[in-house]
């Protein structure tokens, strides 16, 4: 599980993946 962090240093990234880990797709648009 790779968890991404924002420049605001926020987790979002990482709650993102976990709801988006089904869709391996829309992953990359949470990283963005």
């Amino acid at each position: 599980m790779l968890i991404a962090l924002n420049e605001t240093g926020d987790v979002v990234g990482g709650m993102f993946c976990i709801q988006n880990a089904e869709n391996a797709g829309l992953w990359y648009y949470g990283d963005l």
